[in-house]
């Protein structure tokens, strides 16, 4: 943490909310690697773990800290407010990491806004977050206290690497002389990944050999996230040139997918 002034007081405890997710999203990740690295005491609470447990915690700690947005929070929506307004009630901090805005569907704007106009302390994870919310009429009632810190990452090289099969497979197609080509992180509409099967598309078009990997998995929810991806994969013509690993949860594993990358491909607004 390079702003040390961002951090919640080093003198007080927190209880951090997290979910019970074995898959994590990057800002749970986050959520859980912030309790062990907090340069203070934290503990953490699992969001929907009985709220008679919850209060009897609460009396422990001098506040809590949420992050946003936690993709295995949407089947708990009401959660994070009624946790807020207990923490508010009983006089205790409510600290909120945002990591996302305007890029959030506007119904989860809808569900964070109570949680937000309750927050004693909003720390964003970027600049243009802190703009983006700064634009919404939310703003208007939220806490003045605000902050920006940079996220650090939450995965750190380690000293030995590990083949997986589909590790392997890159290292096949780079074999064939195929540029490698690479998104990682969850897959869902916001993250634009079908943009990237796109530029696959105009770059096999101008005559270039290449195989795209999405080193991830599909969000878990309502919404026909793999099936619309699939349809993508099949409309582009890219069956046979595209992988997708599923969740990794070994950092030895990860890094050897890596590494096999030629070119990793997002889509910013």
């Amino acid at each position: 943490f390079p702003d040390r002034t961002a951090l919640p007081s080093m003198s007080k405890r927190y209880l951090i909310l997290r979910s019970a997710a074995t898959e994590t999203c990057g800002v749970e990740e986050f959520a859980r690697q912030l309790a062990q690295r907090l340069p203070g005491p934290a503990e953490t609470w699992v969001l929907g773990e009985g709220f008679g447990r919850f209060l009897a915690r609460l009396r422990a700690v001098d506040g809590i800290i949420l992050n946003f947005p936690v993709v295995a929070w949407k089947r708990k929506l009401v959660w994070p407010a009624l946790t807020a307004l207990a923490a508010r009630l009983r006089r205790r901090e409510v600290l909120v990491v945002l990591h996302e805005w305007a890029a959030l569907d506007w119904k989860r704007r809808l569900v964070l806004a109570p949680v937000m106009a309750l927050a004693s302390r909003i720390v964003f994870s970027a600049p243009e977050i802190a703009t983006e919310f700064g634009h919404s009429p939310l703003s208007r009632v939220a806490t003045g206290d605000r902050d920006v810190i940079p996220i650090p990452p939450n995965l750190r090289a380690p000293p030995q690497r590990r083949a997986s099969a589909a590790s392997r497979r890159l290292d096949e197609e780079r074999a064939r002389g195929r540029i490698i080509l690479a998104q990682f992180g969850s897959i869902y509409p916001k993250k634009q990944s079908k943009a990237v099967l796109q530029v696959a598309e105009r770059l096999i078009a101008r005559g270039h050999d290449v195989f795209t990997v999405f080193i991830g998995s599909f969000i878990k929810g309502s919404d026909d996230v793999e099936a619309d991806f699939q349809g993508s994969v099949k409309a582009t013509g890219l069956s046979d040139r595209v992988l997708v690993t599923g969740y990794i949860g070994d950092e030895a594993e990860l890094f050897a997918l890596f590494e096999a990358v030629d070119v990793f491909c997002y889509v910013f607004a």
